[in-house]
């Protein structure tokens, strides 16, 4: 009875969650999905596949929330291949996989391993929680009183959004929102299949904005939790994780130096309110093209998709280096290491470059133990990298061949003011965890369990300092600079850990942390005042097409719009959107110039029975009408362009056509 006593534990919470999921109002439902998606499958793994700890503690909810966030979207992706994605197909997988990993626990015993699992230490759950508290106003958006509406700073959440809401109206594989294409979009697709789930599961009246900012903050936790967790389990030095984690959040680089130079230079030096919302983001003192490195906090503001992948990867380290976990271990970081590929393509190529070097340190043996764990170690490392190859192919086969776009690299002109420009984007982790490196290779007790770090550093900063990607921005310094915060975080925690107890190295670690301290404040404070607003006449516009539209349906304004503001207000795809995110790395250029050709032309016919053929042939359903459009196109500010079509809807200067059929 008491080995079933889990199951009967864990069946009886996984009925409430689904019970939850299909109540028909989304704020009930929404905890629900989270729960299906976000915690149950990777608790009911663990149940699984291995060892027993006495209790519980915040550890097994991390690692459960952490390996979740990998099975979900995998789980989904692969039954996309046979199964439509819609609401039941999606409740059926994630109770399926779930409720299968329950009954098989109370099938099998585990065996108990060692003491029980830790705990928390306050300090811990007070600075994750910290951190979070700074997200949250970063991501606020609502209404004004003028009924315009207010959006974050910068586009990136609201495109991950419409791409995700894109998926929950055409299904998978996932397609382009901004530029109507036939070419797979494997743009970060796990993170949109992760939030289109929740967002079906959710319902229609779900309010989307709110899903994906309740996403990026627990994504933020989460990646806080797991790394805390994973140095303090590898290396056996809690407060050293302690010490690691203001790394992660609090704690940028030098880079309000260079931003406040430049405000000097452009004379803009005051009022403070002004100084502060108009050079919000710290890290843009250089080109996004060049040698470009965020501090960590931005990365939960501008990519929860990338914070999602270096999450996995600290998993799949942790389940690799762990030799109690058995089978489960290999299986858990395999999962763990093609969901990492899902998630973020630059994440897990310097993931895939540290996997290597620390199975190459153990075959040389140089830090490794006897040559029969070696050979355990070289195994593990196997089995995991064929279990995520199988896993993940239908997201890593889009990166290849005639499927895929792949990204160009070349060589980074860094120039002779490079090593000055590492020091400033790091700050005060390059200073204090060099310092933590040479404490460590001093006293050899000291290293134990940091080679995972030493070498993520190892492989991300050469990668950094010498490559850069060729889209619209070095994407592979902004991403793989992720894996080079944690080497260096890690090392720095080491630092002040051992710097705690002379009075003078504890002076001085305060005295290099707090400029680190002030740029992210600054960035936190620039990016939660002075926010641009959508004018009311658009959000009444696009308020209206998420009501009265069917879902999937083609809309489209002018083509020189510099944002994908009807995409995201409508939650409905363009034929192409806008200038900007419709050229990113991630489009054909082929398509948006046979598009925006396809446009102009159409446009530009005054006669209806040239112009609503080419409509029609187009699949464009709705055509929105504004100051953008009548401006570029002088055609569209008549009272009726076109015979075929049918004004549904106006509010102000903003009309809304339907094309009849």
């Amino acid at each position: 009875m008491n080995s079933l006593a889990p199951s009967t534990r864990d069946l009886s919470l996984l009925a409430l969650a689904s019970a939850l999921a299909l109540v028909p109002y989304w704020a009930i439902a929404l905890p629900g999905a989270m729960a299906l998606a976000l915690f149950l499958p990777g608790h009911a793994f663990l149940q699984c596949f291995t060892p027993r700890r006495p209790g519980g503690s915040c550890m097994d909810l991390t690692l459960a929330a952490g390996l979740s966030l990998a099975i979900s979207p995998l789980a989904l992706r692969l039954a996309g291949l046979v199964l439509p994605f819609k609401r039941p197909a999606i409740l059926g997988i994630l109770i399926g996989v779930s409720t299968l990993l329950i009954l098989a626990s109370g099938l099998r015993r585990r065996p108990v391993a060692g003491p029980p699992s830790p705990r928390t230490p306050r300090a811990v759950l007070a600075m994750v929680l910290f951190t979070a508290a700074l997200l949250v106003p970063t991501l606020a958006i609502g209404p004004a009183p003028d009924s315009s509406e207010t959006r974050i700073k910068g586009w990136d959440l609201h495109n991950h959004l419409a791409v995700a809401e894109a998926i929950t109206a055409r299904g998978l594989p996932p397609t382009n929102p901004f530029l109507f294409s036939s070419s797979p979009f494997y743009y970060h697709t796990f993170f949109h299949i992760l939030l289109a789930s929740l967002l079906k599961m959710a319902g229609p009246r779900a309010p989307s904005y709110f899903v994906i900012a309740v996403l990026t903050v627990l994504l933020a936790v989460l990646c806080l939790a797991t790394f805390y967790w994973v140095v303090a389990d590898l290396t056996g030095r809690p407060r050293m994780a302690l010490m690691a984690l203001p790394f992660l959040g609090l704690v940028g680089g030098y880079d309000l130096f260079p931003i406040l130079l430049k405000a000097s230079r452009s004379a803009h030096l005051s009022p403070l309110e002004d100084l502060i919302s108009q050079h919000w983001n710290v890290d843009a003192w250089v080109s996004h093209q060049k040698f470009f490195v965020p501090a960590f906090f931005t990365q939960y503001y501008w990519a929860p998709h990338a914070v999602a992948g270096a999450t996995a990867l600290l998993l799949a380290l942790l389940f690799l280096e762990k030799e109690d976990m058995g089978r489960g271990g290999f299986v858990a970081a395999g999962i763990c290491l093609a969901a990492m590929a899902g998630f973020n393509g630059y994440i897990a190529l310097g993931g895939a470059a540290t996997v290597a070097l620390l199975r190459a340190v153990g075959l040389l043996g140089h830090f490794a133990p006897p040559l029969l764990h070696r050979r355990a170690s070289l195994a593990r490392s196997a089995l995991a990298g064929t279990t995520a190859l199988l896993l993940g192919w239908p997201v890593l086969s889009l990166y290849f061949g005639e499927r895929g776009n792949v990204d160009k690299f070349r060589l980074l002109e860094g120039g002779p003011f490079l090593p000055l420009q590492v020091i400033l984007e790091f700050g005060p982790a390059l200073l204090l965890g060099a310092a933590g490196m040479v404490w460590a290779w001093k006293r050899p007790e000291r290293r134990k369990g940091t080679m995972p770090f030493l070498l993520m550093g190892a492989a991300g900063l050469p990668m950094i300092c010498l490559v850069a990607s060729t889209g619209e921005n070095n994407d592979l310094a902004m991403r793989v600079s992720m894996l080079v915060w944690f080497s260096l975080a890690a090392f720095a925690g080491l630092a002040i850990d051992l710097a705690w107890a002379m009075p003078w190295a504890r002076r001085a670690a305060l005295v290099l942390l707090v400029p680190g301290v002030l740029g992210t404040l600054w960035f936190v404070i620039g990016a939660s005042v002075g926010k641009p607003t959508l004018p009311g006449d658009e959000v009444a516009v696009g308020n209206w097409m998420r009501r009265h539209l069917p879902p999937g349906t083609l809309i489209q304004g002018s083509p020189y719009r510099h944002y994908p503001d009807l995409v995201y207000l409508s939650g409905h795809p363009a034929y192409l959107s806008d200038a900007w995110a419709a050229r990113l790395f991630y489009s054909v250029p082929e398509d948006f110039s046979r598009n925006l050709a396809a446009l102009e032309e159409t446009f530009q016919t005054e006669d209806s029975e040239q112009a609503c053929p080419k409509l029609k042939a187009l699949g464009i359903a709705a055509l929105v009408v504004g100051p953008a459009e009548t401006s570029d196109f002088p055609l569209l500010a008549r009272p009726l362009p076109w015979s075929c079509l049918t004004q549904s809807f106006r509010r102000g200067t903003y009309r809304v056509f339907l094309v009849r059929s």
